[in-house]
């Protein structure tokens, strides 16, 4: 074990949802490099933000580095996000059949809010803590609807009654709806399967707006939670339809689809 220094950016929420930015340098005991990276990166996320808030960090350690092996060449600079370590349990599926029955953003967000609180005991300071933070809200909204984080400041605001509900709504509401194309693809792949059309179009569509890992992503919630489609097949049909190979993604997700029913 060896004493090295990494040097660190990092950008991470508030409770309040409001965005901050951080750098500085650890002094950590390690094998390696990459060891010292590994107990930077998992230490950071534990005293910077909201435990609701993602962290993403930049790491390096300059050279030369006279304590580093010689044989060790120093690893490059990393760059890692740390998810948050608690979250709301709330279906994405679910959220966006709110939104695609008509609910304003704010009925949403006060579905999650009520959801999430407990039992109504305690000092006012504890009942105040156990409601879900701003960044809690504006995370499973980003979840949900593919919204980045940016994109859902306003909430922070509506949660201190620093925004009215209808202004909320009008500035969420039309960023939804904006994007609806891109939230919306489970629904819309399930639709095109079941009409009898090949779904590989309707991927090949989206991935110029989305990357492999959404389309995987959403093909898994399209038929993987209900009908057990597994990663690796979703994976082939993504594959195969980005390859302009329609049949064969459609075949792919008829055989998975057939052998889900059969396990």
């Amino acid at each position: 074990m060896i004493d090295i220094e990494v040097h660190w950016d990092a950008d991470y929420w508030l409770d309040e949802g409001v965005p901050r930015t951080a750098r500085g340098v650890e002094k950590v005991r390690a094998r390696c490099g990459a060891d010292a990276y590994a107990r930077v990166t998992e230490a950071l996320p534990a005293r910077l933000g909201s435990d609701d808030g993602p962290v993403t960090v930049s790491l390096s350690i300059p050279a030369p580095h006279g304590d580093l092996d010689r044989s060790e060449s120093l690893p490059p600079p990393r760059h890692h996000t740390c998810l948050p370590r608690r979250h709301i349990v709330a279906a994405a599926q679910e959220l966006r059949a709110l939104r695609g029955a008509g609910r304003d953003p704010t009925a949403i967000l006060r579905i999650l809010h009520a959801r999430t609180l407990r039992s109504p005991q305690g000092s006012p300071a504890e009942r105040a803590g156990a409601a879900p933070t701003a960044m809690a809200l504006m995370w499973t909204m980003h979840q949900a609807f593919g919204l980045a984080l940016s994109e859902c400041l306003e909430i922070g605001a509506w949660r201190t009654g620093r925004m009215a509900d209808d202004e909320l709504d009008d500035v969420l509401g039309r960023r939804l709806s904006q994007t609806e194309h891109h939230w919306n693809l489970p629904d819309r792949i399930r639709d095109a399967h079941r009409s009898g059309y090949s779904i590989a179009p309707i991927l090949r569509t989206e991935h110029v707006r989305a990357g492999r890992m959404w389309l995987i992503r959403h093909l898994l919630e399209a038929f993987g939670f209900d009908q057990g489609i597994e990663l690796g097949a979703a994976m082939g049909i993504v594959d195969q339809a980005l390859d302009h190979n329609d049949r064969g993604a459609d075949a792919l997700l008829q055989a998975a689809l057939g052998a889900a029913d059969v396990g």
